[in-house]
C-alpha cells in the first residue's frame, strides 16, 4: 500500500521562508492541496503567512483552479505575542505580486469572516489562531457547517502542552469521531477528515495512522520539514553575513576616508613647513645683508674717523683706533650668531614637528588597518564556521531524507511481495483491506479496524510475539532487493573519507543528560597464558594489524592515532585515557574482569589503575564469567581455561571483588557499588549466587550492592535475583538480520563472512519494545571482528558519526525517561575493543569524530546561560 505516491509536490522548494514555527509541515502543505486540491481554502490565523504562502505556492505551481483566503486581525494576541502592521504590509505585499489572481487577505475577527462563505462551500480550513481550549473549540464548531463533503480541517499545535495551549485537548476529542492523522513534529499537525467524500489518498493517509507505514509517512515530512529549516537557517546565516561583510566593507571606507584625511593634513603641514623654511631663508638673507651693511658701516666709520683725525691734528695711537672698531666688530659678530642660533633653532623645532607627525600618523593609519583587518576576518571566519556548521547539518538531514525514502520503497516492496503470498497470515489482512477499501467507498465504518490493528506485523511487534504455531514465514527478499538498490553505485559502499585527529575540546562538558559508561578491554599488554596460547608478544594490537578489507568500502585495518599501540603496563597511558574520555563527557570505565576459579587473567592494567588514586576516575568490573577457548582461529571446542560455578567460586569471587569495591572510585548506583555479569545463564543457579553476595557484602561491611547482567541470551534480570539489564549490542538486537553480502563487491573470493548495515540495528534498538523491568540502553559505536576472525567476520558495515549520534541520542533519550534506581545511565560497547572494531579511541580513518558525536549526543544545554552548568 503506497500511502505516500511520489508527486511533483515532494519536490517542492517553498519560495518564501521566513521564521516560522509552521516550517515544518510546509512539504505536507504542498502534498495536500495537490491530493485534495481545494475549491475554497480558508486559514484562520496567519500571522507572518508560512503556511498561507506555502498553500498558495501549491495552488499556482499545481494549477488547482481555487481561491485562498487568509483570515486575520495581524496585532497578534497573549500567546503569539503583538505586533505592529509591518506584518501585515509585508504579506499583502508578496500576495498582491504573485497571488493576486486567487488569494485574499481578510482583516478582521474569524466570526466576522464566517458569514462570508456559504455552508458547505469550503475544502480546506487551517485553524491557527488563539491556542486556547475554549478559542479553538469555538473556531472548530463556528466553521465546521461551511465545510464540504470532501471537507479537511488542520490544527496546528497538537503536541504542546504549555501556556494554556488546548488544542491537544480537542484534538483527543475530535480524532476518534473522524478520520484522522497526526503528525508530531513541529510541535504537532492534526489532519481531520470532515467530509464524508474526502479523496482516497486522504482515506489512506487516516487508515495508515498507528501503523509502520504511517510512522514511515510521518518521518518522510518530518525530514522534509527539518530540510526547509535548515534552509531557512541557512538564508537567515547569509543575511546576517552580508550584513557583516558590508559593515567590514562600511569601516574599510572609513579607514580609507581617514587615511586621505591624514594625507591631506601631512600634505598641508609639509607646506606649511616649506612656507616656514622658505621665511627663516629670507631672514638669514636679511641677516646677511644686515651684516654686509655693518661691514660697509664699520669701513665708512674707520674712514670717517681717519679723516677727522687729521683734521683735528690730532696724533692717535693704533691701539686707541682699534678699539672702537674690534668693540662694534663684536657687536656685530654676536648679533650674527644670535640670529643664526635662533634660525637653526626654529629649522630644528619644525623638523622635529614634522617627524612626529609623521610617527604618529603612520602608527594610527598601521593601528586602523590592523583593526579592520582583524574586523573583516572574525567576521568572515564566523560567516564561514556558521555555514560550515549549518551545511554539514543539511547533509545529514538530506542522508536521512534519502533513507526515509528508500524505507518506503522497501515497503512497496514488501506490500508487492505480501500481495503475491497465499499465506493465510498474510492474505488475511490483504482481504481485510479490500473490504476496508469497499466500505470507505461506500461511506460505512471500518471492518474490525481495532482487531486488525493487533495482527502479527501489523502493530509493530516482532513475529515471535504473536505468530500462530502454524504460520509460514514472511518473504524475505523484499530487503536484499531493497539494500542491493541502495548500494547500486560504488561511492555509496566506500568508506567515509579522513576526517583527521581533530583536537579535543578545551574542557569537558559543563552539564551531560546521562552517565555513559564504555566497557573497557584490558587485553594491550604482554601475560605468560597469552603468549603460551596465542604466540610470543601476543596483545590485541596482533589482531588489529592483521586485519585486511575483505570488500569494497570494508574499513580494514583499524588503527590507531592520538593513543598509538599502547601498552597497558606502560605509566601513563591510563591517565591519557582518562583525560580523554573525559573530555567527550565519558563518566565512567567498565572493565572487562577475567577471574576463573580463582586465577586472574589480564589483571595488571587494573591493577596499576588501582594503585594510581591519582587517576580520579568512576569505574566498575563486569565479570566475564563463560570459558575462554580459541573461538578466534575456529576451534571453539579446544577451551584454554574454564569456569567453575558453584556456592565455594560464588564467595571466593566476591571476596576478590571486595578491595575494588571499596575503592572511592568505585561506581555506584543509588549508592550502591555496581556488579556487572556477563551471561547470567551460565550460573547453576543464579538467583542463589546473587544473594551469596549481597549477604557477603552486608556482613563485610561494603553494604548492598546493585547487580546487573548483561541482555547476552536472556532479557529479565528479575528470575536471575539482578537488579537490572543492561544491553551490550550486537547481542539480542542483532537477531534475524539478513546480510546484505550479495549487495557488496567482495574482494576475497574465499570470504565467509556476514555482513549487515549499520542502521539496521540502530533501527531495531529504536524499534525494542519496553519491556517493564529497568533496563540500561548500550550502543556501539561500530562491530567488526574481521580482526579475530579473518575471512569470517561479522561486521555491521558502513556506520557513520552521524549515525551512532542518533542512536546514542535515542538512548540517551531513554535513560532520561526510564531511569535505574534514579540513575540515568547508558552503555557504550565499547572504549577500546579494536579487534572488535567496537572503539571511541581515535583512529586514522575518523580521527575525534565518534568522540564528538558521543559529546554531542550527551551534553545538555547550561540552564543558567552563564556556562557554568550545574
Amino acid at each position: 500500500m503506497n500511502v505516500i505516491p511520489a508527486s511533483a509536490s515532494l519536490s517542492m522548494v517553498p519560495e518564501d521562508l521566513l521564521p516560522s514555527a509552521w516550517t515544518g509541515h510546509v512539504p505536507f502543505a504542498f502534498w495536500l492541496v495537490e491530493a485534495l486540491r481545494p475549491a475554497i481554502l480558508v486559514e484562520l490565523g496567519t500571522h507572518n503567512g508560512t503556511s498561507f504562502l506555502a498553500f498558495c505556492q501549491a495552488i499556482k505551481a499545481q494549477g488547482v483552479p481555487g481561491k485562498a483566503f487568509a483570515v486575520d486581525t495581524w496585532q497578534g494576541d497573549e500567546q503569539a505575542g503583538h505586533y505592529g502592521d509591518e506584518v501585515h504590509d509585508r504579506l499583502e505585499s508578496v500576495v498582491v505580486a504573485k497571488y493576486a489572481g486567487f488569494a485574499q487577505l481578510m482583516r478582521m475577527r474569524f466570526d466576522e469572516a464566517a458569514p462570508y462563505f456559504s455552508e458547505g462551500s469550503i475544502d480546506l480550513l487551517h485553524i491557527d489562531g488563539l491556542h486556547t481550549y475554549e478559542a479553538v473549540r469555538h473556531d472548530f464548531e463556528t466553521w465546521l457547517p461551511k465545510l464540504s463533503r470532501r471537507g479537511v480541517v488542520i490544527f496546528h499545535d497538537t503536541m504542546v502542552r504549555e501556556r494554556e495551549f488546548g488544542v491537544w485537548k480537542l484534538w483527543e476529542a475530535l480524532r476518534d469521531r473522524y478520520p484522522s492523522f497526526e503528525f508530531r513534529h513541529t510541535h504537532g499537525l492534526g489532519v481531520l477528515l470532515v467530509g464524508d467524500q474526502p479523496p482516497a489518498s486522504l482515506l489512506a493517509l487516516a487508515a495508515a495512522s498507528g501503523t509502520p507505514e504511517g510512522a514511515v509517512v510521518s518521518d518522510l515530512f518530518h525530514a522534509l520539514g527539518q530540510r526547509f529549516g535548515l534552509l531557512e537557517r541557512i538564508a537567515q546565516v547569509e543575511a546576517r553575513s552580508a550584513e557583516a561583510v558590508q559593515h567590514a566593507a562600511n569601516y574599510k571606507l572609513m579607514f580609507e576616508n581617514a587615511d586621505a584625511g591624514l594625507r591631506r593634513a601631512m600634505d598641508s603641514l609639509a607646506a606649511q613647513l616649506e612656507s616656514q623654511r622658505q621665511e627663516v631663508g629670507s631672514a638669514a638673507a636679511q641677516i646677511t645683508g644686515l651684516m654686509a651693511a655693518c661691514d660697509a658701516m664699520r669701513t665708512e666709520v674707520r674712514v670717517s674717523l681717519s679723516v677727522a683725525r687729521e683734521r683735528l691734528g690730532l696724533a692717535a695711537s693704533a691701539q686707541d683706533a682699534a678699539e672702537p672698531a674690534q668693540a662694534f666688530a663684536a657687536f656685530l659678530e654676536d648679533l650674527r650668531s644670535q640670529l643664526e642660533q635662533q634660525a637653526a633653532d626654529a629649522q630644528a623645532r619644525h623638523a622635529a614637528d614634522l617627524a612626529a607627525a609623521r610617527t604618529r600618523f603612520e602608527q594610527d593609519l598601521a593601528s586602523a588597518r590592523a583593526e579592520s583587518r582583524a574586523a573583516a576576518a572574525a567576521v568572515q571566519a564566523d560567516h564561514q564556521a556558521a555555514l560550515a556548521a549549518l551545511r554539514a547539518d543539511l547533509r545529514e538531514r538530506e542522508s536521512r531524507l534519502r533513507d526515509l525514502r528508500a524505507q518506503l520503497d522497501l515497503r512497496e516492496r514488501e506490500v508487492r511481495q505480501l500481495v503475491s503470498s497465499k499465506s493465510w497470515r498474510i492474505t488475511t489482512p490483504m482481504r481485510w483491506l479490500r473490504g476496508a477499501w469497499t466500505a470507505l467507498a461506500k461511506g460505512g465504518p471500518l471492518p474490525g479496524y481495532a482487531a486488525m490493528r493487533g495482527l502479527p506485523g501489523l502493530d509493530g511487534r516482532r513475529d515471535d510475539e504473536a505468530r500462530p504455531a502454524s504460520s509460514e514465514p514472511v518473504p524475505a527478499g523484499a530487503t536484499a532487493d531493497y539494500l542491493r538498490d541502495l548500494f547500486a553505485d560504488a561511492p555509496s559502499r566506500r568508506a567515509p573519507g579522513y576526517l583527521g585527529p581533530e583536537s579535543a575540546p578545551a574542557s569537558p562538558p559543563a552539564r551531560v543528560r546521562a552517565k555513559a559508561i564504555a566497557f573497557y578491554l584490558p587485553q594491550f599488554h604482554v601475560f605468560p597464558e597469552n603468549e603460551a596460547w596465542w604466540g610470543p608478544g601476543f596483545t590485541e594490537w596482533t589482531n588489529a594489524t592483521r586485519a585486511v578489507p575483505q570488500f569494497v568500502g570494508h574499513e580494514q585495518p583499524q588503527l590507531p592515532s592520538d593513543l598509538g599501540f599502547y601498552d597497558l603496563r606502560v605509566p601513563g597511558v591510563m591517565q591519557r585515557q582518562v583525560a580523554l574520555a573525559r573530555l567527550y563527557g565519558i563518566h565512567a570505565f567498565c572493565f572487562h574482569y577475567y577471574w576463573f576459579g580463582g586465577k586472574r587473567l589480564m589483571e595488571a592494567p587494573l591493577e596499576s589503575f588501582l594503585a594510581q588514586p591519582s587517576i580520579d576516575f568512576p569505574f566498575c568490573l563486569c565479570w566475564a564469567n563463560e570459558n575462554w577457548t580459541r573461538r578466534w582461529d575456529g576451534r571453539d571446542d579446544e577451551v584454554l581455561i574454564s569456569q567453575e560455578h558453584g556456592p565455594e567460586n560464588d564467595l571466593a569471587f566476591i571476596r576478590d571483588l571486595e578491595r575494588y569495591l571499596r575503592d572511592p572510585r568505585y561506581l555506584r548506583i543509588d549508592g550502591r557499588p555496581l556488579v556487572v555479569v556477563y551471561r547470567a545463564s551460565l550460573l547453576p543457579d543464579a538467583a542463589a549466587t546473587v544473594a551469596r553476595w549481597r549477604e557477603h557484602c552486608r556482613q563485610a561491611g561494603i553494604g548492598e550492592i546493585f547487580v546487573a547482567m548483561v541482555q547476552f541470551d536472556a532479557e529479565d534480570p528479575r528470575p536471575f535475583g539482578f537488579d537490572a539489564a543492561m544491553e551490550f549490542p550486537p547481542h539480542k538486537l542483532a537477531n534475524g538480520f539478513e546480510r546484505i553480502n550479495d549487495t557488496l563487491d567482495i574482494i576475497n573470493p574465499g570470504y565467509r563472512g556476514s555482513v549487515f548495515h549499520y542502521q539496521s540495528i540502530v533501527d531495531s534498538a529504536k524499534a525494542w519494545p519496553e519491556r517493564g523491568f529497568p533496563l540500561v540502553r548500550g550502543v556501539f559505536p561500530g562491530w567488526d571482528n574481521e580482526a579475530r576472525r579473518p575471512g569470517k567476520g561479522y561486521t555491521f558495515a558502513f556506520s557513520t558519526p552521524e549515525r551512532y549520534r542518533a542512536w546514542l541520542a535515542a538512548s540517551v533519550a531513554y535513560a532520561e525517561q526510564h531511569p535505574v534506581a534514579g540513575e540515568r545511565i547508558v552503555m557504550i560497547n565499547a572504549w577500546n575493543e579494536w579487534a572488535e572494531g567496537a572503539k571511541l579511541e581515535p583512529d586514522f580513518r575518523h580521527g575525534h569524530a565518534y568522540l564528538h558525536a558521543t559529546r554531542q549526543a550527551l551534553e545538555a544545554a547550561d540552564p543558567t546561560g552563564d556556562g557554568s552548568g550545574s
